[in-house]
């Protein structure tokens, strides 16, 4: 009897166990909490959140409720400068339809500069396209205005087309407060395909400014800054569809004795290019 009694009790148990488990797979289970990781906690990388895509892109990690007052700043010094490695490229993606024109400048540590800029405002159109081509970068960073009308989606393309060890350093800002003075030159000189216009500059003047300008129609060019006896220290070679809607403006730096900036149509003979190359600073002589 003994026996017996320890068996139904076993069985009584198991009953009772079994029970349990079939009510409790019918229960409904409370959700496991997952963490919450807020991308202000996340830390930055040595670069920072504004260097490789100053304006949040679709594939950049700013939160898009971030201020465009942080970044939209007329002057480019204050910007985070973005190391450009030889054979790379960067993009600044522009997002905000207000956004009419945008400044560049590149400079080095003192070697040399190769690179190509390009605008691009939707899929398969690049309006505007830049080869860069200086000697020593430190001494004379390049700086230009490339203008972005009723486009709703910009991009700036910048490729490092020298080699590895040249490295570039790039700032792209954007100026919100659009005026039209940046393109009013005193003198302005009409150039025919294929025609060079030069100008030669004293050696007070360490940076001259350079305009270029159609009537609608597409804009071809070369510009270039000798020094010496045809020794050629910078090269800027530009395309624009229109060059009415997209003229191009940049501040060469001069430093040194003789130079001189010439300007070289390479369209062909109907389409003209209207220029305008003035000093933009002149230094004090003191002898």
């Amino acid at each position: 009897p003994t026996t017996t009694t320890t068996t139904m009790k076993i069985y009584i148990a198991f009953v009772a166990f079994t029970t349990l488990q079939s009510v409790g797979a019918f229960m409904a289970q409370t959700p496991k909490a997952k963490p919450v990781v807020s991308l202000a906690a996340v830390p930055a990388d040595a670069e920072g959140f504004g260097s490789s895509a100053l304006w949040a892109s679709p594939m950049s990690n700013v939160p898009a409720t971030v201020s465009n007052e942080m970044y939209f700043t007329k002057n480019l010094d204050t910007l985070p400068p973005v190391m450009i490695q030889g054979g790379a490229l960067r993009t600044w993606s522009f997002t905000d339809p207000e956004l009419e024109r945008v400044l560049v400048s590149m400079s080095t540590e003192g070697r040399h500069i190769n690179a190509n800029i390009k605008l691009c405002q939707g899929p398969d159109n690049t309006p505007q396209t830049m080869d860069i081509t200086i000697g020593k970068g430190m001494i004379r960073p390049f700086k230009c205005v490339i203008e972005t009308p009723r486009s709703e989606t910009s991009a700036i393309f910048i490729r490092n087309v020298g080699p590895l060890e040249y490295p570039i350093m790039a700032r792209v800002g954007a100026d919100m407060a659009v005026t039209e003075d940046v393109y009013e030159m005193n003198d302005e000189y009409t150039l025919q395909g294929g025609a060079i216009y030069s100008v030669p500059f004293a050696a007070t003047v360490s940076s001259v400014k350079v305009v270029l300008k159609t009537d609608g129609r597409p804009l071809r060019a070369k510009v270039e800054l000798i020094q010496g006896p045809n020794s050629i220290k910078e090269t800027i070679e530009i395309y624009t569809e229109d060059g009415l809607e997209r003229p191009f403006c940049t501040i060469i730096s001069t430093p040194g004795i003789e130079n001189t900036v010439r300007v070289e149509n390479a369209g062909s003979m109907e389409f003209p290019v209207i220029a305008s190359v003035e000093p933009y600073v002149i230094e004090a002589d003191d002898y």
